[in-house]
């Protein structure tokens, strides 16, 4: 079998450093050739290599439309068994292709829906999470509900295991993630103020940057977050930065901290970050927002809360750093919710058997 897949037009994808639903394409890949399907991953721009990785443009594409992109990988991929897109539902519009997967990472409304109803019709839709199957199902009412397939991402929980725990001086609170509003950084670092003004021994890590989500073109508004997140932490003296490590080093991040704070403010498709902090056996504290419902369970793998709100936050990792022992059952308990929902090899296998199904 061979399955093309379709990336966004508008990220440029770094093997290394990238967002939720490039990371998951890339296990993808490596994980379904283990089962003898052979796929590729078609992308407009990347930087770095990858066996499996087709750019149509060098890295920092210019002046390419979409509808080039989307024409290019048509006729790349014809002879292939499958294409499936990764947040590109407009190859519904342009592909001839018998056999089409939409994959929803993000809430989306189907572009020219009510024009093109006949072409989306006859395409499968994977959602990452009930959540972006309700949302997607409410924006788009005649997409047939048995067309509309729930498959969680998944993460490499063996290289998202637990460490051995060496007791710090001072529990750590890591947040790794793009340095951007909707991910909530800026009232993480109101919380960690607070923190701080009460007295409360911690350590806080910054580890992400602003620049995660690489674009074919600069974006202003990048530098400008770089420099809140850089200045806010320099006021905090119990906070660091912690640079961007490559994919196979994240693991460190995790398993030098007590605890994981995951504040987004949007509604969150999926969380990717708080499923490898589970993996490593942390404790997350998340927000009420999009699907973070559906991975940390509140008071139990972590610690829910409503968004935007720097006070509710700093009370949650407060009472984990007052609990040793709290953070260790609730770590204990994510860990295994990670291993049995969340893992790679069962997430390729079903997305296998959704190949085989549609064939």
């Amino acid at each position: 079998m061979r399955v093309a897949f379709l990336n966004s037009p508008l990220v440029v994808v770094d093997p290394e450093i990238c967002g939720g639903a490039e990371r998951v394409t890339f296990l993808e890949l490596d994980h379904l050739l283990d089962l003898g399907v052979d796929a590729r991953y078609y992308v407009l721009g990347s930087v770095g290599q990858h066996p499996r990785v087709e750019a149509m443009c060098p890295s920092q594409p210019a002046g390419k439309t979409g509808r080039e992109y989307y024409l290019w990988f048509c006729e790349r991929t014809s002879g292939y068994d499958i294409q499936h897109s990764v947040n590109a539902p407009m190859l519904a519009l342009v592909s001839r292709h018998p056999r089409v997967i939409l994959h929803i990472h993000n809430s989306t409304t189907l572009p020219y829906y009510d024009l093109a109803r006949e072409k989306y019709g006859r395409c499968f839709f994977i959602c990452c999470s009930k959540f972006i199957r309700e949302d997607f199902l409410e924006k788009n009412p005649s997409i047939p509900e048995d067309r509309c397939l729930l498959l969680y991402n998944g993460i490499d929980t063996d290289l998202f295991s637990p460490p051995v725990r060496i007791h710090a001086p001072r529990p750590r609170v890591v947040f790794t993630g793009a340095w951007i509003h909707h991910k909530g950084i800026f009232v993480l670092l109101d919380a960690f103020m607070q923190l701080e003004r009460a007295g409360i021994e911690f350590e806080g890590v910054i580890a992400g940057s602003a620049f995660l989500y690489k674009t074919s073109e600069p974006v202003d508004w990048q530098a400008i977050s770089d420099a809140r997140v850089r200045t806010a932490a320099k006021r905090l003296s119990s906070v660091t930065i912690r640079e961007v490590p490559s994919y196979r080093r994240m693991p460190d991040l995790y398993r030098d901290a007590d605890l994981c704070v995951f504040p987004s403010v949007w509604q969150e498709p999926f969380g990717l970050g708080a499923v490898e902090a589970m993996s490593c056996g942390l404790p997350v504290v998340a927000t009420k927002v999009g699907a973070l419902p559906e991975i940390v369970e509140d008071g139990e793998t972590g610690i829910l809360v409503e968004p935007g709100d720097p006070k509710a936050l700093a009370e949650a990792i407060a009472r984990l750093i007052d609990d040793e022992s709290q953070r260790r059952r609730m770590g204990e308990r994510a860990r295994r919710r990670a291993v049995e929902l969340f893992s790679i090899r069962d997430h390729v296998r079903r997305l296998a058997d959704i190949y085989s199904s549609i064939l």
